[in-house]
């Protein structure tokens, strides 16, 4: 199975999976996107990238549950009618030299979904959904960060 390659596609505004635009939680300044194809043929691979940027001015602390503080996440892909089709094995790791956020900072992890359902059998064509989430651990309480849905469309041709 060969990977596609593709542009970069713009990277999806994140949202906080709580939302609202007054809460004190829009003040949180890690943002998580996720990008890839738009398309990609049965047979090929779908490369998606997974980025968390630090949307602040100012250098931002963070500690990450697990794995000597390292982020860990997932990228999930699910059917239109939301059913989850698929996602990483394992979480997502992103790499970071720091548990500091400089400002205006950002990480990103590559992934490939095989255009595969969680038995390993190949996905059907159509439109799938995909979002990035990562679990954090901020002031004492923990956070999870989500990222806005893109769609992918797997065509036969």
């Amino acid at each position: 199975m060969r990977v596609l390659s593709w542009a970069v596609l713009a990277l999806s505004s994140a949202v906080l999976a709580c939302g609202g635009s007054t809460s004190p939680e829009d003040a949180f300044p890690l943002r998580l996107s996720v990008a890839g194809p738009s398309r990609v043929l049965i047979g090929d691979s779908a490369v998606m990238v997974i980025s968390l940027r630090n949307e602040s001015a100012a250098e931002f602390p963070a500690v990450y549950p697990g794995s000597g503080g390292t982020p860990h996440g997932r990228l999930v892909v699910l059917r239109q009618s939301g059913d989850t089709v698929w996602w990483h094995a394992g979480s997502v790791t992103l790499p970071m030299s720091s548990n500091f956020f400089s400002p205006n900072g950002s990480v990103h992890q590559t992934l490939v979904w095989p255009l595969q359902d969680r038995a390993g059998a190949a996905v059907v064509s159509g439109p799938y959904r995909l979002y990035a989430e990562l679990d954090l651990f901020e002031a004492h309480r923990e956070r999870t960060l989500r990222s806005a849905e893109i769609t992918v469309v797997v065509a036969d041709r």
